[in-house]
């Protein structure tokens, strides 16, 4: 665990490998790239002015040429290149390490403690006893279910409140129509018709047009 941690700071830390150049150089890459009256997207990079290394590649969500760039990396929010592929390499393999540890470690508890079954014991002391073993499932319904929010949601107005003075609540979402519904919507069940589930095709739905919340004091995500 503490190498997994050691070399997770040094990828976070290390510089990927960014090309630096100053603003004469861009004014000499301009002007030689003008009077040979072509472009060659291999070996120059036009957001950034400068002459391309081989094995580089200019990346967008940096905004800079990374040498020998292998990716970007969302969880670290930064490149991958040649100053931290190495530590990035060994994290993969200290987390692989870990994640087997902590499998083995869950297996083995699960065995000693969690021994219900649905057949002998019936749903809900079955139910009762995976939250009581595993408290992360009852996080994922909290977060995901009982307040109709997804990660990148979450992650936003976590964001929005760190910078605002005036903090909202997690609730007062447009997405968030209260437990039952949430997951009545989520599950896209009805419960024997208790629940009516909203069905909406979020890959053409451009505006909130849901009609409980028009006298809602919501906040957009």
């Amino acid at each position: 665990m503490v190498w997994l941690l050691y070399y997770f700071y040094k990828m976070f830390q290390t510089d990927p490998g960014y090309i630096k150049t100053t603003e004469e150089e861009r004014k000499k890459n301009i002007i030689t790239l003008a009077e040979s009256g072509s472009l060659d997207f291999r070996t120059f990079c036009t957001s950034c002015l400068v002459k391309k290394p081989l094995r580089s590649m200019h990346c967008h969500s940096c905004n800079s040429c990374v040498a020998r760039y292998d990716q970007h990396c969302i969880w670290i929010g930064q490149c991958i290149g040649v100053g931290n592929h190495r530590y990035f390499v060994l994290f993969l393999l200290f987390l692989t390490m870990v994640n087997i540890w902590a499998l083995y470690g869950t297996v083995l508890y699960w065995s000693e403690h969690c021994t219900v079954t649905y057949q002998k014991d019936g749903a809900w002391i079955s139910f009762t006893q995976i939250i009581s073993c595993s408290p992360w499932v009852s996080y994922i319904f909290t977060l995901v279910v009982f307040l109709g929010l997804t990660s990148h949601e979450r992650i936003t107005l976590w964001r929005q409140n760190m910078r605002s003075k005036h903090p909202v609540s997690l609730r007062k979402t447009p997405y968030n129509h209260g437990c039952l519904q949430n997951m009545a919507d989520f599950f896209q069940c009805r419960c024997f018709g208790m629940l009516k589930p909203n069905i909406v095709d979020w890959t053409k739905q451009y505006a909130v047009t849901f009609h409980s919340l028009k006298d809602k004091n919501i906040h957009p995500v």
